[in-house]
């Protein structure tokens, strides 16, 4: 079932996925004839592959339909240790570092640089926490409780044309759903903001 297909169904048949989407809402599942989620594993130049989760139409469209949410909560909990959204592009960050780094040196102070590259960072979440921390930090419940539903559904791996699976997964956000970076951006937050003892890990 294609995206496309979409928008040839009629009103009565839109109406009953609205209906679908608040079910599936309210109770965090994805109806078991399509739970299930192909990773494509995609060679990379550096070498070794990076993998992309191609979830099923109906939650794709569910994403879609409620990324408005993430990119409000995105603007009422902006951080300036973010490198990523509007004006904080590598470009911008790099070049405040500079900038910083400069008046430092004039004012007699030291100044380092430190890139850190995070290995497999989506797959190393644990989906315990993040459901904490979503819940914490105020993100809409009826969506963070369904994407991580998603994330623990049945995965099938897919290279160079074939398919192995299904494997049940026990970590990790899926790179392709309309929430992962937005779901980044909460797990990271719970590390540099303080956050009272027990609420989150």
């Amino acid at each position: 079932f294609s995206m496309k297909h979409f928008q040839h169904l009629s009103d009565d048949s839109l109406e009953a996925l609205a209906i679908l989407f608040e079910a599936m809402e309210l109770s965090a599942c994805i109806p078991c004839k399509i739970e299930k989620v192909l990773i494509a594993l995609l060679p990379q130049s550096s070498g070794g592959f990076r993998p992309i989760g191609l979830f099923p139409a109906v939650y794709r469209l569910w994403g879609r339909s409620r990324r408005h949410l993430a990119k409000e909560w995105e603007l009422a909990h902006s951080r300036s240790y973010f490198a990523a959204g509007q004006h904080a592009g590598a470009t911008d960050v790099v070049w405040r570092q500079s900038v910083r780094a400069e008046a430092g040196a004039l004012q007699g102070e030291c100044a380092a640089s430190v890139l850190w590259d995070m290995s497999k960072f989506y797959e190393s979440f644990n989906l315990e926490w993040l459901a904490h921390r979503a819940e914490y930090w105020g993100f809409p419940e009826g969506a963070w409780r369904l994407a991580i539903s998603a994330y623990k559904m049945p995965r099938l791996l897919s290279m160079g044309g074939f398919a192995d699976g299904p494997f049940w997964p026990a970590r990790g956000v899926v790179a392709g759903c309309s929430f992962a970076t937005t779901f980044v951006r909460i797990y990271v937050m719970s590390a540099y903001d303080s956050i009272p003892q027990g609420t989150a890990q």
